[in-house]
Formats: structure tokens, sequence, C-alpha cells
């Protein structure tokens, strides 16, 4: 899966508007995004298909694995410009590690709340359309009432 957040310039968009540059282009001129890049879209990624494996298929040591590997990829993620979305991955890989799974699914809902709000206020366009679904959902329902 690629990450949204390569611009044209090589550059990633963090939460402060600042850049982080990214690796240098590959021999056929593309471009990685390293793991340490600080980059939003791919932390919130990572944190879906964290939560999707976990839920369905937590107790396979495979699938536990994945999880906790995605949660390591939020910390990297984040470690800079999010520090506590880092903090609180960690401690969630942890509980997995733990097979304290009911801790971590706690866990897990709050940190999937900071990583949305967090992308959201990086990628307002992103919140106006989903606040325009949502309007429009809602004046369906009243339409078909």
């Amino acid at each position: 899966m690629a990450c949204a957040c390569k611009k044209e310039n090589n550059e990633v968009k963090t939460a402060e508007t600042k850049y982080a540059t990214i690796s240098m282009p590959t021999s056929d001129g593309k471009t990685v995004v390293k793991p340490t890049d600080q980059c939003i879209a791919c932390t919130y990624k990572h944190y879906c298909e964290a939560w999707c494996q976990l839920t369905e298929y937590g107790y396979l040591n495979t699938n536990r694995r994945f999880v906790i590997g995605n949660l390591r990829a939020i910390v990297l993620h984040t470690f800079k410009e999010w520090k506590e979305i880092a903090k609180l991955a960690r401690e969630c890989s942890l509980l997995v590690e733990e097979v304290r799974d009911k801790e971590a699914l706690d866990r897990m809902e709050m940190l999937g709340d900071m990583i949305e709000q967090t992308y959201y206020k990086v990628n307002p366009e992103a919140k106006a359309r989903l606040e325009a679904l949502k309007s429009s959902h809602i004046n369906e329902v009243d339409r078909e009432s």
C-alpha cells in the first residue's frame, strides 16, 4: 500500500505543516517512505490494519505478530511529531504482546481517536468531505421518513 502523503516535490506533510524529506529516489525514479518518516497517513493505515486483525483473529499468533508489527510501525511514524500517539501505540503493542487483549482493545480505541483527530487536523479537506457525507446521509434519512 502506498502512502498518500507524498508530494510531487518528494516531501511528506506533517502536523505543523512543516516538511520532512523522504528517502532518495530509487533507480527507477520512484521515492519510498522510510519507516521513520513522520507521516500521519501511514499511521492511520497501520492503525486500521492492526485494529482489523486484532478484532477479527487476535487469538492466532500470526495475527498477533501482524498487530504488534503495525503498532510498532505507528511508533516509528510518530515518535518525533506526535509523541503521545507513539507512547500509546507502544503501550498497546506491549499489551497485545502480553495477551492482555481487553486492555489492549480499550487502549487501541483511545489510540484510534487520537490518530483520527490528528489525521483530520493535518488533512482538513478529508474532514470536510466526511462532514459533507454525514450531512448528505442525514438529509437522505430525513427524506425517507
